[in-house]
């Protein structure tokens, strides 16, 4: 089960890295002003759910294999 959330919050890390950096982006259009903030969130959510496949990743080797 952990093994299955750390791929899940990978996922997720990888999404907020490369969010806004494609060509198809409707996103990028709709936001009005506030870029900087919104990266720099962006960024910090990456890094959150890079933290939790780390800890999930950590708690299945020790647990689930």
């Amino acid at each position: 089960m952990f093994t299955i959330l750390a791929c899940l919050f990978v996922l997720f890390a990888i999404d907020g890295i490369f969010r806004g950096r494609t060509l198809n982006d409707d996103s990028a259009m709709t936001e009005t002003g506030s870029g900087a903030g919104s990266k720099r969130l962006g960024a910090a959510r990456s890094v959150l759910w890079g933290v939790l496949a780390l800890i999930c990743l950590f708690i299945a080797s020790q647990f689930e294999w």
